[in-house]
């Protein structure tokens, strides 16, 4: 005599019959979900490039524009004249010839820090300033870490900044 039949026993007894398919749904759904994850890092990574990179070129930028701003100077304070200033002559044409000369390299300098001070406050390093009273040509560094491996990359930007005429 047979057993009676159940509802779904046909189903259970299929499944008894071949166990070595058994869990094989659960390695294709691990294997997806790792190629979501994967595919989600290298989404992050891009993302963080692409930040970086726009971070950079804003760091360049500003760099350009600070390297061209007028240095605002404090008043100077006034104190009793004890002597009275120097009669102009060779002597004094000369050196102020050399104060002149000074004065362009100590300009050059303070545009160079002005540059550099402001790309170090937006995150990026200053490689290169070419900075004249009229126009700047800056290039910056910033270091982008990877996400998994750390694996660190450098993004660079150039801008030029030039001064125009005012308006008449």
């Amino acid at each position: 005599m047979e057993p009676p039949c159940t509802p779904g026993g046909g189903a259970r007894a299929n499944l008894l019959e071949r166990p070595a398919e058994r869990g094989g749904a659960t390695l294709v759904g691990l294997a997806l979900a790792g190629v979501v994850l994967m595919a989600g890092v290298v989404a992050v990574d891009i993302g963080a490039l692409a930040g970086s990179r726009a971070a950079a070129q804003t760091a360049a930028d500003m760099a350009a524009l600070a390297a061209l701003a007028p240095e605002v100077e404090h008043p100077p304070q006034r104190e009793p004249a004890h002597e009275p200033p120097p009669e102009p002559g060779p002597a004094t044409d000369k050196g102020e010839g050399l104060d002149v000369i000074r004065a362009a390299y100590q300009a050059q300098d303070g545009r160079t820090s002005r540059a550099a001070e402001i790309a170090m406050a937006n995150g990026a390093e200053l490689m290169r300033c070419d900075c004249s009273a009229v126009q700047a040509v800056v290039s910056v560094r910033r270091r982008v870490r990877f996400v998994p491996g750390g694996l660190t990359v450098v993004v660079t930007a150039r801008a030029r900044a030039v001064l125009g005429r005012p308006p008449p």
